[in-house]
């Protein structure tokens, strides 16, 4: 009789922890299925977001601050996944770039849903650009007449 309530315990025991596999299962193949889609979507709004800088001409009168995104040294990125949801995902990026002049922009983009924003550029002063890029800050060539 033992081997009778043997099997039965068995039994219960494959009935109570025997289905517990698959529920994991289906979560990981969820969870690396997204991990892949998020991925494959930041890899691409990274190639539009550089497509979108190439493309940039920002003009001003005197050419010391005027930046072209196709000769401009890209000196920092800073990139996040905004997060949202599948239907409405997000990739930010921000950008510190320096023009043939030794002047320095922050150009912040946004790709929503596969299109790409540029929802911020600014010329940044050389004290500012120094704190925010740390070691990656190359001076102006004539340091005594660096903007302040």
């Amino acid at each position: 009789m033992s081997s009778y309530n043997d099997k039965l315990d068995l039994q219960k025991k494959f009935i109570l922890f025997g289905w517990l596999p698959i529920p994991v299962l289906i979560w990981l193949d969820e969870f690396f299925g997204l991990h892949q889609r998020t991925e494959l979507y930041i890899v691409e709004s990274r190639k539009k977001v550089n497509e979108q800088f190439l493309k940039i001409g920002i003009d001003e009168e005197d050419n010391q601050y005027a930046l072209k995104g196709s000769t401009a040294t890209i000196i920092q990125d800073k990139e996040s996944n905004g997060g949202g949801d599948e239907v409405w995902p997000t990739y930010n990026l921000t950008r510190f770039a320096r023009n043939s002049y030794g002047e320095y922009f922050m150009l912040m983009f946004t790709v929503i849903n596969g299109e790409v924003s540029m929802i911020y550029n600014r010329h940044i002063v050389q004290t500012n650009a120094r704190i925010a890029l740390k070691d990656k800050y190359v001076p102006l060539k004539n340091a005594g007449e660096s903007q302040m």
